[in-house]
């Protein structure tokens, strides 16, 4: 069982490192045979040096040696698990799938894009753009964009033209929100708008207005105003008196006078989390003493962020300030800037790969997978498919045509059909279907090829196959066996009683507490003659932890204290503040203990005899032959290469 962890534990510290092109090796003969299933040199090599260890007891020969006589016993069960049908089972299947999609990852990125994008973010984040902008929507699927491109490119020329961008916003723009905001959007940094947008702004100068930019949401203008270092972020705890919209005068009047009353109170050096629990109205933060969790520009309303960022340690309290929920009063607790490339890389790169950045690392990929690979597409097909499917005029006629190429492979209009009949909804566009199947299509085609094209991807991928065989046909055939067959258990208890005799045994009870006066009771009722178990529950009646009770049989060497005091009677010592007792009852030469008491043991031997005598059998049930030449140059490369 702890090989297909060690295994797994490995594979995955593989994973991380950096993937690296790397061309198939020439065949060779294989190191053995297994029946008709040939192991390659390289397979054993590879796994050998993955997992070697220096044994200062062991020439680099003996070391071989040793590992090839366990890695074809490995590969006698792995065997055995196919010949029985383990590689058939659904559940096997889906949890190969698993993890051959999280191995395949890595290989499917473009590393030097995404290096390219996480340090572009890191500099972003330095700065904040103060931006406003205008939107004209585009519906989810909608093809046709031509009006909402050519409204937007009429509102750009009234702004370049002179016209107010705030009122154009306020105007035109189908930003729920600008009829309030006017479009503006205040101070923002990376990874706070989508992709094409935060590109935009910040590739945008002070004073003006960007291109139309295109993203999910529809068509944008952006003009910047303004940009800053970045202010990094706050920790600060608050009071809220709510102001409710369309309060009367009277009520507003009385928020305020609390709110006042509340920042005497503090000024006069009234306890903050008390103040907190009598008078804040948010109940998100009422019951953390007000605190509320790390914060940088953009994640609350401006009002807010301007006061708290005015705040540090030598102006902990804010004056009493308004926002569109109500009063506030804040008080400073942490601040902290930027920090090192270094220190935020792993964050950002966890950021980067869940933000709408991962559209460009795809086209990259999606471009490279064509390019190695001649993709041709037939756009004349392409645009008749599309036409007959919307029209409902589709015909089987087209079935055969040929989509596009890529490599060798052709894919053809039946195949994009069914695609487009089993995809999810009722109203389904067909240019978009088609986009889909084409990418989902180019990326199963590189999936396919990653064990031609990486050898230590096909490595790791026959480890994971013969790794989730194993454990399954361990775990059958050995592990649960040994832990259910009871009668097989206690026949080879009886076989094997002279394995469990302890010798120069003490029978002894431990009385463990923490408090010395719990012992000098112990200690009194047994000196009355109370049994263990008596006082084991008269101590615990009233709390189960007062006492701990350990009673055995104390092998030599199993217990140091048991060591040192092997006479019968009480003992008693302190260690780590805890007080202990030792009773021993008796001592014996020799006993042997019951199944019942140690069966743990006696099943992880059976566990080691069952396996054992399984090897043996598919030994004799398999021809195995082993190439002593090609041992040799293993061994040798090996030797060379430590």
């Amino acid at each position: 069982m702890k090989k297909i962890y060690l295994l797994v534990a490995v594979v995955f510290a593989l994973i991380s490192c950096q993937v690296q092109n790397s061309t198939k090796s020439n065949i060779e003969k294989p190191l053995f045979t297994i029946e008709d299933e040939a192991i390659s040199s390289e397979d054993f090599k590879y796994a050998f040096l993955k997992n070697y260890r220096p044994n200062d007891s062991l020439t680099i020969e003996e070391d071989v040696k040793e590992y090839l006589d366990l890695y074809i016993k490995f590969k006698l069960k792995v065997k055995e698990a196919r010949t029985l049908g383990y590689a058939d089972r659904q559940s096997y299947k889906d949890e190969l799938e698993k993890y051959q999609k999280d191995l395949a990852k890595p290989y499917l990125t473009e590393s030097k894009v995404t290096e390219e994008l996480i340090k572009e973010t890191y500099e972003r984040l330095k700065t904040e753009v103060k931006a406003s902008h205008i939107l004209i929507k585009v519906q989810p699927g909608q093809e046709d964009t031509t009006k909402a491109w050519t409204k937007i490119n009429e509102i750009r020329a009234l702004a370049m033209n002179g016209n107010d961008f705030d009122s154009l916003a306020t105007t035109y723009s189908e930003d729920p929100s600008a009829k309030i905001n006017k479009g503006s959007l205040g101070y923002f940094t990376a990874l706070q708008m989508v992709y094409p947008f935060e590109n935009a702004a910040f590739n945008t100068e002070i004073g003006d207005i960007s291109e139309p930019v295109k993203t999910q949401f529809g068509y944008h203008l952006i003009k910047v105003f303004d940009s800053r270092e970045a202010r990094g972020r706050m920790r600060v705890a608050h009071i809220m008196i709510r102001t409710p919209r369309g309060q009367s005068a009277e009520d507003s009047t009385k928020s305020k006078q609390k709110i006042d009353a509340i920042y005497e109170e503090i000024k006069s050096g009234s306890d903050w989390k008390q103040l907190v629990i009598d008078y804040s109205e948010d109940p998100g933060s009422k019951s953390k003493g007000g605190e509320l969790p790390w914060f940088g520009t953009g994640n609350f309303v401006p009002a807010f962020e301007e006061q708290a960022f005015a705040l540090d340690s030598t102006k902990i309290y804010s004056e009493p300030f308004k926002t569109v929920y109500g009063w506030h009063i804040i008080k400073y607790l942490d601040r902290k800037g930027l920090g090192s490339f270094e220190d935020m890389k792993s964050e950002i790169e966890r950021k980067v790969g869940r933000d709408s950045r991962t559209k460009v690392k795809n086209q990259v990929v999606l471009d490279r997978i064509k390019r190695e690979n001649s993709f041709e597409k037939n756009q004349d097909v392409v645009d008749e498919v599309i036409t007959a499917i919307d029209s409902t005029a589709y015909s089987d006629e087209l079935d055969n045509k040929v989509l596009f190429k890529l490599g060798a492979k052709e894919y053809i209009v039946k195949q994009f059909k069914q695609h487009f009949d089993e995809a999810p909804g009722t109203r389904k566009i067909a240019s978009v279907q088609y986009n889909l199947f084409e990418k989902k299509s180019i990326m199963a085609f590189e999936n396919d090829q990653l064990e031609f094209k990486y050898p230590e991807y096909r490595a790791l991928l026959n480890e994971y196959r013969d790794g989730i065989l194993l454990f399954d046909v361990m775990e059958q055939l050995v592990w649960q066996k040994a832990s259910q067959d009871s009668l097989g258990l206690a026949q080879f208890y009886e076989s094997n009683k002279a394995k469990y005799i302890k010798r120069d045994v003490a029978l002894a009870d431990i009385f463990t507490a923490k408090s010395s006066s719990v012992i000098d009771s112990v200690q009194a009722m047994l000196e009355n003659g109370v049994t263990t178990a008596d006082i084991d529950e008269e101590m615990n009646a009233k709390d189960p932890l007062t006492l701990q009770v350990r009673q055995n049989n104390f092998a030599k060497g199993e217990n140091s204290f048991v060591d040192k005091n092997s006479s019968i009677g009480i003992h008693r010592y302190e260690e780590n503040k805890r007080h202990y007792l030792l009773n021993i009852k008796e001592n014996k030469p020799e006993i042997t203990p019951e199944l019942k008491d140690i069966k743990g043991r006696v099943i992880s031997d059976f566990q080691d005899h069952l396996e054992e005598s399984w090897i043996e059998e598919l030994k004799s049930k398999y021809t195995i032959e082993v190439d002593d030449s090609v041992f040799k140059k293993v061994t040798s490369e090996i030797e060379s290469s430590i």
